[in-house]
């Protein structure tokens, strides 16, 4: 789940305003939420399908209840709270903390019991949007303007992690874990060529 940490840090990069405690801050805070929402996919993964992961290992030998396992998933969203105080008061901008309360309502969305967006149609397309949003709430931070030429790169990173998400689903399906019913293999092998050429031909735009 940390990979998408990585776009943020894109995002600093790109911005080129160097503020090393609001990014440091802000950084601390997608750590923390980033582990939430691993511990807590993984916990709705073992409750509603049965998959062995790293959550339900824990509990095992921790011997806790569902409550307490619940519990414990929840913890890192105290520390990325009082990160994101700490961003705020070293100049975090509304603009930024507003990209990441979309990104924490689509994670929700995705992997929660109540929408389930994994399992659903055009589900595959949430963790790309993800993606671009975490790139614009690391762009966005230190309140570095938004421009054309930034929105379509957003759009070429969607893209790349829509490829990576393809590549997931086809993981799954070899393994044997949850997936999407409506997606066959051999559909999923056939946009596995075709992103590459839409991405190719987008940069040349």
């Amino acid at each position: 789940g940390l990979r998408l940490l990585g776009y943020t840090l894109l995002g600093y990069a790109v911005a080129g305003a160097w503020n090393p405690r609001l990014y440091a801050m802000n950084t601390l805070a997608l750590v923390s939420l980033l582990l939430f929402f691993g511990a807590y996919g993984n916990y709705w993964d073992w409750r509603l399908h049965g998959e062995s992961n790293g959550t339900q290992g824990a509990m095992t030998r921790w011997r806790l209840n569902d409550l307490q396992g619940l519990a414990v998933c929840l913890m890192p969203l105290g520390i990325a709270g009082a990160a994101l105080w700490a961003a705020r008061q070293a100049g975090l901008s509304g603009a930024s903390l507003g990209w990441l309360a979309l990104a924490f309502g689509l994670g929700l969305a995705y992997i929660g019991p109540q929408l389930r967006l994994k399992t659903r149609i055009g589900g595959l397309l949430t963790t790309p949007i993800v993606a671009a949003v975490l790139f614009l709430q690391g762009y966005t931070a230190a309140s570095h303007p938004l421009s054309l030429s930034v929105m379509l790169f957003c759009g070429l990173l969607a893209l790349f992690q829509c490829q990576a998400e393809v590549l997931h689903l086809l993981d799954d399906r070899l393994h044997g874990q949850e997936h999407p019913p409506y997606i066959e293999a051999s559909r999923l092998a056939a946009w596995l060529r075709r992103l590459p050429r839409v991405a190719f031909w987008g940069s040349l735009g």
